[in-house]
C-alpha cells in the first residue's frame, strides 16, 4: 500500500475533499500525509484586500520587499496549513506540513520526488474551459510529470 502521500491543499472545498480522500486511504496504517501548499506574492495580495487576518498596519502589501509585505507573508505561511494538519493528527495520521512559494506544478513534483512520494492526491480546479486552456492545469501538469501515480479529486 502507500507509505507517502503528498496532498496539495489549496483550501478550497475540493482540496478538502482531496484531503479527506487521503486520510481515508491511510488510516489505520503507518503512511504518512505530506500536505503541501503553494502560494505566490499575488495570494498575499489578494488576501490582504479580501480582509482576511492580516495586520492593520499591512499597508503597502503590492511592493514584496516592503515590511509589511514580509509581516503578512509571513502570518500567511505560518496559519495557512494549521486547520488541515490538526485534521489529519486529529485522525491518528502522521502528517508534515510544507508551504512554499512558486508554480504549483513544479514544486509538487519537486517535492514528490524529494518525499519519494508513492502517491499525489489532487483536487480538480473550478475554472472555465477558456481559463483552462490560456492558464493551464495544475492536475493535469501533474499526470503527465509526477514521479508517481496521482489521484484526482473533483467535486461530488
Amino acid at each position: 500500500m502507500f507509505t507517502r502521500i503528498l496532498v496539495a491543499y489549496d483550501g478550497g472545498n475540493i482540496g478538502r475533499r482531496a484531503l479527506d480522500k487521503a486520510i481515508e486511504l491511510v488510516r489505520d496504517t503507518s503512511a504518512e500525509i505530506y500536505l503541501i501548499s503553494i502560494y505566490t506574492d499575488n495570494d498575499i495580495q489578494a488576501c490582504r484586500l479580501h480582509g482576511s487576518q492580516y495586520p492593520a498596519n499591512a499597508k503597502d502589501l503590492f511592493h514584496p520587499d516592503s515590511n509589511e509585505f514580509l509581516e503578512a507573508e509571513s502570518i500567511y505561511v505560518n496559519s495557512f496549513l494549521a486547520e488541515p494538519t490538526d485534521r489529519v493528527c486529529q485522525a491518528g495520521v502522521s502528517v508534515h506540513s510544507i508551504i512554499t512559494k512558486g508554480k504549483p506544478q513544479t514544486a509538487i513534483v519537486e517535492h514528490a520526488k524529494v518525499i519519494c512520494a508513492d502517491l499525489i492526491v489532487t483536487g480538480t480546479h473550478n475554472r472555465g474551459a477558456a481559463a483552462k486552456l490560456l492558464l493551464g492545469s495544475v492536475s493535469d501538469s501533474l499526470i503527465r510529470n509526477a514521479p508517481c501515480p496521482v489521484m484526482v479529486v473533483g467535486e461530488e
